[in-house]
């Protein structure tokens, strides 16, 4: 197999391969808006030193006066700017600039600023003093405020090189470390793409977490506040668009609003929303800031029937972080549906909420599945095809004899050649994605979902077939019930009273 270059294997270089383009933009679009909001922060701190800016000067840009005006707005409140001390570093310690001919060339370049922040801008040395290019204008730096510069172009490469070397099978730390380091160098937008590869496999990740809850992380958003009802609805529409790094950050914002009741019934009708984001998001924002659980009649529907893997997935994390495991009832019950869909999204989510209390259900289930029919009796239509041709000939002649005459009347007879064959429904064919191919899948599909629910819950080394799955409930998997939910084992199972 080729492997692909690192240009290719880049989060931000590729940020959104397998999705729509539209979405693909607005992913984009909604990451590219922090750089903006963190220069406006990093210049007037740092000219803040010297001479007072207004934040709104450095912030009247196209982007978000035409695009985003309310953020705008919001961004330029001066509250809202995190304080960067400017202090001139140690005679000993300053660098030298202004020696290399390229620090006069209007280049992009990794400014690092006293107290370790890092400007991310375009910017040439001017006698002894950084200027850096914003919306209004050059901008000149204080005189010994930048403590260290790099092209950006040569940090890209590193950052290359780095990514070049995680092995295809790494798991979720080996991008946090990555991550770490792209913030260290102020490749801001590149870790937040790291942090969603983290946080897309280990949506629990303690490490990202804490590193996104840092209180000095050089990242803020363009919309903020929650007071509101106005508020609230901005930052859930922008969490239900953004990558997954920064919906934490948005869940973050929202969990600061003082009107905790009024936040509780904006997310449970959100996850009604029309938007699959919006419903994704509302999930996550429940799970976080209401673990005892909002709306779960809704978060049960959304995870059997929801069209979304990623709501379905969301919604039933939700129910697990409540500690509730008689929701596994009616996810159970469904195991049990005419609908081969149902049965998979109810083991789908058995296996997300990772209750013991689902593993004999899940065994079972699979124990009794049968190929023929999906397991609920059904058969598909079968019947009989001829295919062939008739030929006449005469058989014979009826003579008649009558006064002077003799007449002989044929017999007609039918020769037949061809074959029949016995034909069924062997699947559905056609445009869309969704339903095609259904009824060849489902029972494949029914018992990979199964197989790895039961993996998940119970965390046995057994082989992905499902002859090694029955073997291991027959031998092992009722010992395993007996240890972590004695109460199934006794005789009383999930899905019954």
């Amino acid at each position: 197999m080729t492997r692909s270059s690192p240009v290719d294997r880049d989060p931000v270089a590729a940020p959104a391969r397998g999705l729509p383009s539209s979405a693909a933009h607005a992913a984009v679009g909604l990451v590219r808006q922090l750089r903006v909001g963190l220069a406006a922060v990093l210049v007037s701190a740092v000219a803040g030193a010297q001479q007072e800016v207004d934040p709104a000067d450095v912030l009247d840009g196209p982007l978000l006066r035409e695009e985003h005006p309310a953020a705008a707005r919001r961004l330029a409140t001066p509250a809202a700017a995190p304080a960067v001390v400017a202090t001139a570093p140690d005679a000993d310690d300053a660098p030298v600039f202004g020696e290399d001919p390229l620090d006069a060339e209007v280049r992009v370049r990794m400014l690092t600023v006293s107290g370790g922040a890092v400007l991310r801008v375009s910017s040439r040395w001017a006698d002894d003093h950084w200027e850096i290019e914003t919306p209004g204008g050059w901008t000149a730096l204080p005189a010994g405020s930048v403590s260290g510069a790099r092209l950006e172009h040569r940090v890209v490469r590193e950052r290359r090189e780095r990514l070049a070397a995680i092995p295809r099978d790494a798991g979720p730390d080996a991008w946090l470390d990555l991550a770490r380091w792209s913030l260290d160098v102020g490749l801001h937008e590149e870790a937040l793409a790291d942090l969603d590869r983290v946080l897309d496999r280990a949506p629990d990740h303690t490490e990202a977490l804490r590193l996104l809850a840092t209180p000095d992380l050089p990242i803020r958003l363009p919309v903020t506040g929650g007071d509101d009802a106005f508020g609230r609805a901005a930052l859930v529409e922008y969490g239900g668009r953004a990558p997954r790094a920064l919906q934490e950050l948005v869940v973050r914002e929202l969990g600061r609003t003082r009107d905790r009741e009024g936040l509780r019934a904006d997310l449970a009708a959100r996850l009604r929303s029309p938007r699959s984001g919006e419903r994704a998001f509302a999930a996550l924002a429940c799970r976080r800031l209401f673990p005892e659980g909002v709306n779960l009649e809704e978060l049960l529907r959304r995870t059997l029937v929801d069209p979304y893997e990623e709501v379905r997935t969301s919604a039933a994390l939700a129910l697990r972080d409540t500690g509730e495991e008689g929701l596994t009832v009616p996810l159970v019950r469904a195991l049990e549906s005419g609908s081969s869909v149902l049965r998979t999204h109810a083991a789908r989510g058995l296996g997300t909420m990772g209750f013991a209390a689902a593993v004999e259900p899940l065994a079972l289930r699979l124990a009794t599945l049968r190929a023929a029919g999906g397991g609920d009796g059904w058969r598909a239509p079968r019947s009989h095809i001829f295919v062939g041709r008739q030929v006449a000939f005469v058989q014979d002649f009826e003579p008649e004899v009558a006064t002077s005459a003799v007449i002989a009347n044929p017999n007609i007879g039918v020769a037949m050649e061809g074959a029949t064959l016995d034909v069924g429904v062997q699947g559905i064919g056609g445009h869309g994605g969704g339903a095609s191919n259904a009824l060849v899948y489902s029972y494949t599909t029914e018992t990979k979902a199964l197989r790895h629910a039961l993996a998940t819950i119970t965390g046995a080394e057994v082989r992905d077939t499902n002859t090694a799955w029955k073997e291991w409930w027959e031998s092992h998997g009722r010992d395993w019930v007996a240890r972590h939910h004695p109460v199934s084992a006794g005789g009383t199972t999930a899905g019954e009273g």
